[in-house]
């Protein structure tokens, strides 16, 4: 397998620096959970201290990760790419949101590090990284078909959610910043990219698992969100329970097929 991006001990620096001050932010947030309390309802808590949780998980992971990592680990570098998508993701909700605590610099910076990561790694692939990458028309399409999904079921949900809001012109107190993320990045990117992707476009092939880890660590953070509410004398949605769940659980099983799956014209 030919992937490699170069610079890539410039590109494990700055994935070293965001693990680990992502594995401190979210320590500490799911150790005191109290840094939050006067930033937020309680409504909210459940779904911070999934978050927290799961960045610990991804944080270790990416730790891991980067200690054995090489030039042309194809996997563990899409890995990582997901991994920090997720923590832009993530703490993007607590920039936008104002969680002005004592960690509020940190989730900052976890960001803004996170962000130019993302763009730093992606221009700094190699061109033959994209050269004759292949996967199974089937697993594309699906893939593809996937993709489209998300945004088909999170615009109308988004969108109904926000409604009463905007005509009471009322700000909500839950969700407002995953409304802003979602709609005005994160779904545009998941539609463009399955776009790309049938049309046979190398880059959307090569990245299309960046995404799937992405989806697969926030739907994770998310389901688990449900199944900690009764800890916090709140009702179970069950149904965003098992749309989560299936959501997080398909994006893993389409990434391992696609590691599974992909091929170059030179592997042959």
């Amino acid at each position: 397998m030919t992937f490699t991006i170069k610079n890539l001990k410039r590109n494990k620096i700055l994935w070293l620096l965001i693990a680990l001050m992502a594995l401190v932010a979210s320590l500490i947030g799911a150790a005191h959970p109290g840094v939050y309390q006067k930033l937020t309802v309680l409504e909210n808590l459940p779904a911070i201290l999934s978050q927290d949780l799961i960045t610990v998980l991804a944080s270790i992971t990416m730790l891991y990760l980067i200690t054995r990592i090489d030039e042309d680990d194809f996997v563990k570098q899409l890995v990582l790419f997901g991994i920090v998508g997720y923590l832009f993701y993530v703490y993007g909700i607590y920039v936008f949101g104002k969680f002005y605590n004592i960690l509020y610099l940190l989730y900052m910076a976890i960001f803004s590090l996170s962000f130019y990561s993302l763009i730093y790694g992606i221009v700094n692939i190699k061109k033959k990284a994209f050269d004759d990458i292949k996967i199974p028309k089937t697993l594309q399409k699906v893939s593809a078909a996937f993709l489209f999904l998300i945004p088909i079921i999170f615009y109308p949900m988004w969108i109904i959610q926000m409604w009463p809001f905007m005509q009471k012109m009322r700000v909500p107190v839950v969700n407002s910043n995953v409304y802003i993320l979602d709609i005005c990045f994160v779904l545009p990117v998941f539609a463009m990219m399955a776009v790309m992707l049938l049309k046979k476009e190398n880059f959307a092939i090569l990245l299309t698992p960046v995404l799937l880890i992405k989806g697969f660590t926030l739907c994770l953070s998310v389901a688990l969100t449900e199944y900690l509410r009764p800890f916090y004398n709140q009702t179970c949605i069950k149904l965003n329970a098992f749309l989560f769940s299936f959501l997080a659980l398909v994006s893993l099983v389409l990434a391992l097929l696609y590691f599974k799956k992909v091929r170059y014209s030179n592997d042959d």
